[in-house]
């Protein structure tokens, strides 16, 4: 992982992390050559994993907006919403982020030396006691200034509800995908911005479309929502199948996205390029008892899946989900 890592520094400026479970370790790892510009933890208490987004500092650096840093924070409530207990339109909130870019859990106490930022949710029960309005879920956003051009760009990253193939599960990522729109657009309001490119990582914890799970090949409801809303996948080549992005013993599954959204009829636009999705081999084991490494795509036989140390010619493999990576240009 470290490896990894450092191999990309010379050439990533931007990191969306999700599931991130040991911030200060990647912190330690990145500095100085990457800052924190916002971290949130997807739980209302200090638990779990959360949501990160990294900048380097040689080529972006955080905007300042009459004296306010403009990140901001999405706290979902998609089951909430299919179940219809939460408020229809987004509740404005407050949350705090350190000066290290972290921002508090709903169930502490600022201390008064954290900065006050936007949060946007649709419930006012934000308490561990009352999981049943909100989801263990969240977005943050920053808007980052390119050093070299002076535009600006709004980066998301999230990660957003659980499980596969389950109509109900579909029905919460269309909903939460309809809140993070509500959110981004009450962000631009809240800070002024007009004309400013957005781009949004993560894992959607969907397929693009039903066809992967052998069904009709329409967009996923999360995916067919983000399209609806101006939300252009980097990797699509729909209707022809992605290469996965997550692939353990049970699933095969591109989940993992860089999506743009921009007005085309704006002076800053974005050109994009995609790197090649990296490919993972399962393991089996050979007749001696020994680890090999199956062919591409193959599961039958497999007993070990990512993540996984190093087998063979594969180097360690440190989570279920591969990185996605896409070459930004200002045009």
């Amino acid at each position: 992982y470290q490896r990894r890592v450092h191999g990309k520094r010379e050439n990533v400026d931007v990191w969306g992390v999700v599931e991130l479970d040991e911030l200060q370790s990647l912190v330690d790892l990145l500095s100085p050559d990457y800052q924190l510009a916002i971290f949130k933890l997807k739980a209302v208490y200090n638990k779990e994993d959360g949501a990160a987004l990294f900048y380097n500092p040689n080529t972006f650096e955080l905007s300042h907006i009459n004296g306010r840093t403009p990140v901001g924070v999405v706290r979902f409530c998609g089951e909430a919403g299919v179940n219809s207990s939460c408020s229809p339109k987004a509740i404005r909130s407050k949350s705090y982020r350190r000066k290290n870019g972290v921002v508090l859990t709903e169930s502490e106490t600022p201390s008064g030396n954290e900065e006050e930022i936007p949060m946007w949710t649709w419930t006012e029960k934000l308490c561990l006691a009352d999981k049943s309005c909100h989801d263990d879920r969240v977005a943050t956003m920053a808007l980052l200034k390119n050093k070299s051009t002076g535009n600006s760009v709004l980066f998301i990253t999230t990660h957003l509800y659980h499980s596969q193939k389950s109509s109900y599960h579909e029905k919460v990522r269309e909903v939460q995908a309809e809140q993070l729109n509500e959110a981004v657009d009450l962000f631009l309001k809240e800070f002024e911005l007009t004309d400013v490119p957005m781009i949004l990582t993560g894992d959607f914890n969907d397929a693009p479309c039903y066809s992967y799970y052998g069904r009709e090949a329409d967009p996923t409801p999360v995916i067919n929502k983000l399209q609806k809303c101006g939300w252009k996948d980097v990797f699509s080549s729909f209707p022809h199948p992605r290469d996965p992005t997550s692939i353990t013993l049970n699933r095969c599954y591109p989940l993992d996205y860089i999506m743009v959204k921009q007005d085309f009829n704006s002076s800053v636009r974005l050109r994009y390029e995609t790197d090649t999705i990296p490919k993972i081999r399962l393991v089996g084991v050979n007749e001696n008892g020994q680890p090999i490494l199956l062919p591409e795509g193959q599961r039958t036989g497999a007993v070990f899946g990512p993540p996984m140390p190093s087998v063979d010619t594969q180097e360690a493999i440190p989570s279920d989900h591969v990185p996605v990576v896409s070459t930004m240009y200002f045009i």
